[in-house]
């Protein structure tokens, strides 16, 4: 789906969604303030192959597309979160794949035979069965000498690999501001202000993309009361509520409240920082016992 945006506005004026219908077939929707026109083609079709099938009042008046622009830059554009580590993860794929290889063929010692040029074909085998006997597993590898005689390659570790894959591991956990103790679990579990501590570049990065990703979810909702002919269609001042991206202990919440009710912080905020909805703040108020009054402005 791609979307033409307004210079001066950012929002879209026209977006075309195309996709793959059973059969190989294409279908297309092109959205204007105006009207939806709808189109339809054979697969592996050009420009000119497609034929429009139907159009439709657009009663919105709005092009019924809200972006949810990733990183966005001073242009408009977005970025996806997996442009930087990319690479690096191509680079952990390719290791990962040399130490299957390296598994295969080199993880277990592997015997070779020497032997004479004129050697029979009765000791060649009884050789090999002498190494099936000593090895469960084994590669043969057979050399013309002078001589006849045993050798063996020792095996490999892949310590190398594991270290170069968690180097890499650790590059990607700083580029994303992912916490170190989502990748390694190995038993030691970090402790609770530890873990804060190591979630604070993450909660800020959710912050952040809060702050756009909310206007998109506001836009959202306007279409949607459009589309049932609410009044609150036309409502700018609306606001996306977060859940708090922070994960902690209830009792510290709690605690929290209590100190910010005693400096005089409004009881409905008190609510909306502990976690509750809407909802749930309406009927915590309604039904306490006495009512409790909440202060207007």
């Amino acid at each position: 789906m791609i979307a033409l945006r307004d210079p001066a506005s950012r929002l879209p004026v026209a977006a075309l969604k195309r996709w793959e219908v059973p059969g190989g077939g294409l279908e297309a929707r092109l959205f204007l303030p105006d009207r939806v026109v709808s189109y339809t083609a054979q697969a592996g079709s050009t420009v000119s192959g497609w034929r429009r099938t139907n159009t439709v009042d657009n009663l919105l008046g709005v092009v019924p597309v809200v972006e949810f622009c990733n990183r966005p830059t001073i242009t408009g554009e977005g970025t996806s979160e997996l442009a930087d580590v990319a690479p690096l993860q191509d680079a952990v794929n390719k290791l990962c794949t040399d130490m299957l290889v390296a598994s295969e063929f080199n993880s277990f010692k592997a015997r070779y035979l020497m032997l004479d040029k004129d050697a029979g074909r009765e000791a060649i085998d009884r050789m090999v069965a002498e190494l099936k006997h000593k090895a469960a597993a084994f590669q043969r590898y057979l050399v013309t000498t002078a001589g006849t005689g045993v050798g063996e390659f020792t095996e490999s570790t892949l310590e190398g690999f594991v270290a170069a894959i968690t180097l890499l591991t650790q590059h990607v956990a700083t580029m994303t501001q992912t916490p170190p103790h989502y990748f390694f679990l190995r038993g030691e579990f970090p402790s609770g202000e530890s873990i804060q501590s190591a979630e604070a570049g993450l909660v800020a990065k959710v912050e952040d993309k809060q702050v756009v990703f909310g206007e998109s979810w506001e836009r959202v909702m306007r279409l949607a009361f459009a589309v049932q002919g609410d009044s609150r269609a036309g409502a700018e001042d609306c606001e996306t509520i977060w859940r708090d991206p922070r994960l902690r202990p209830e009792g510290v919440v709690v605690d929290a409240a209590a100190k910010k009710f005693a400096m005089g912080v409004p009881l409905r905020q008190l609510l909306e920082d502990m976690g509750y909805s809407p909802q749930q703040q309406a009927r915590i108020l309604t039904e306490a016992n006495p009512p409790l009054e909440v202060p207007v402005g």
